[in-house]
């Protein structure tokens, strides 16, 4: 008898089952979702750019239709979007997945297609130069590369000249900075110059770091063997040919050598840099030293002055001594003895101010920072 009813209930359930049904339905999302949606910029062949928001799995199941194409080949996944995701922490990125190229160089994030490439963040300043330098460079049609290398060629140029460009207007300054700490400096100098030096290293890692990443990226047999599969549509030939990766290591050679001319220029400023910050903390080194001999000078004439207060308070008592009652002038004595105290503390201090002065241990600051300072910065001018 349960049996029946517990069997009955069942097809119950499949009857109300079947009854209802569930229409599907979008859920709303705010283009200020920036979770969901992303803001993307396409650029084809025909080099009309066009933007538009979309969502991040939409944007994984496109990408990866291209994937599938490329054999023995991983699928492209979220983990790989992430790596050029504007979303997440901003990564040095140059890596192939099937037919899909991933680039982010210098806040420069692209996705590379056979036949489009979509920028990432297209509102950057950074983006916007880097689809005007692909669109001049796909513009010439005779000297250009395959659609996907001339891509990756205009954003590396871009890249580079963004870094080159920084570089140029800060080599003045510092210039400048280290000229005038050879007339006057202080800490404030010092915190000047360490700022510049923080910038340059900046620069550096950002050079230093993408010459790393091109080169990883053309000596790695993964790359090549992912590149140049039979059935890889980013290195079909629309205008010559392209047989191997060195061939593409030739035309990517003139901006490896940009990156290693910029590494060398902030090399020779930080070391510029570092020489004339030593010289400067020496400096005040050594005046800290020379402010604590003045302050045991003056523990010293504290002390000699002490005598006298002494001398002072001693006549300044209500006491009868044997000298006052000599004669109507031992009245006198008082300062005669307090005159005469005087002046012997007063030639004892210019005298031992003489003799310190003499044997170097009083140096006026401004003749030991221009000459201790002045030596030092042309030492780091050379280097």
């Amino acid at each position: 008898m349960q049996q029946k009813k517990e069997e009955d209930s069942i097809l119950d359930l499949e009857k109300l089952s079947s009854a209802v049904t569930f229409e599907p339905r979008d859920l709303p999302i705010e283009k200020t979702d920036y979770s969901a949606l992303i803001l993307v910029q396409e650029l084809g062949k025909e080099l009309i750019p066009s933007s538009k928001y979309i969502s991040r799995l939409e944007l994984v199941m496109e990408l990866q239709k291209y994937g599938e194409k490329a054999t023995d080949c991983p699928s492209f996944n979220l983990r790989d979007l992430r790596k050029v995701d504007p979303a997440f922490q901003p990564n040095f990125c140059l890596y192939v997945v099937g037919s899909i190229l991933l680039v982010n160089l210098n806040q420069i994030a692209a996705i590379i297609l056979p036949s489009k490439v979509i920028f990432l963040d297209p509102e950057s300043s950074q983006t916007k130069r880097a689809c005007n330098t692909v669109i001049q460079l796909l513009q010439k049609e005779e000297e250009r590369l395959v659609f996907p290398f001339s891509v990756l060629e205009g954003l590396l140029l871009t890249a580079c000249l963004s870094v080159e460009r920084e570089i140029a207007l800060l080599e003045p300054r510092v210039m400048d900075a280290l000229n005038q700490v050879s007339k006057y400096s202080n800490y404030s100098r010092l915190a000047e110059l360490r700022l510049y030096r923080q910038k340059l290293l900046h620069l550096h890692s950002i050079a230093d770091r993408m010459d790393t990443l091109l080169e990883e990226f053309f000596d790695s047999d993964f790359v090549e063997e992912a590149l140049f599969i039979e059935n890889n549509e980013l290195v079909k030939r629309e205008l010559g040919q392209l047989s191997s990766l060195d061939e593409l290591k030739c035309v990517f050679e003139p901006y490896l050598q940009s990156l290693d001319l910029q590494k060398s220029i902030c090399n020779g400023f930080l070391k510029a840099l570092q020489n004339v910050e030593r010289a400067l903390m020496l400096g005040f080194d050594f005046i800290r030293n020379k402010l604590f001999t003045l302050d045991l000078l003056g523990t010293i004439l504290i002390l000699s002055f002490t005598l006298i207060n002494m001398v002072v308070g001693f006549f300044g008592f209500n006491l009868t001594l044997p000298i006052y009652n000599l004669s109507d002038g031992s009245q006198y004595y008082f300062y005669a003895i307090v005159g005469s105290l005087t002046l012997i503390l007063l030639v004892s201090i210019v005298v031992t101010i003489l003799w310190m002065k003499k044997k170097e241990f009083l140096v006026f600051h401004e003749n030991i920072d221009r000459q201790d300072v002045s030596s030092h910065s042309q030492l780091g001018d050379s280097a």
